[in-house]
């Protein structure tokens, strides 16, 4: 009969999200009670399809002149040498890869003729 109950794990239950109800984002940084991050996200989608098009298009151009100044650029000794190294990697990928055409076209040969 012991065999027939399920194995519980001694650990509480946590809690989760539930595919019905899913689980709700609350940012402490914000104020206002009552509204959910993705009630917040919800409403800045809605807002922006509201926008003018324009306006839209010049608040992405900020936002990715913002996002490319926090960029790390390489120096350009990485860059030559990130270069070289996928340069060297490309040849040794075509050549096995010449290999091995070389290869099963010979055994095609073999096997059917000229």
């Amino acid at each position: 009969m012991a065999q027939l109950v399920a194995y519980r794990s001694p650990k509480p239950v946590v809690a989760g999200s539930n595919p019905v109800a899913p689980a709700k984002y609350f940012d402490p940084k914000q104020k206002e009670k009552g509204r959910s991050m993705t009630d917040k996200i919800a409403n800045a989608t809605l807002d922006g399809a509201r926008q003018n098009p324009f306006v839209r298009a010049r608040d992405f151009i900020r936002d990715v002149i913002s996002e490319l100044k926090k960029v790390v650029w390489p120096t350009q000794r990485q860059l030559i040498n990130y270069t070289i190294i996928v340069l060297v990697f490309v040849v040794i990928v075509a050549l096995i890869i010449a290999a091995l055409d070389f290869t099963f076209t010979q055994i095609t040969l073999r096997i059917f003729g000229n």
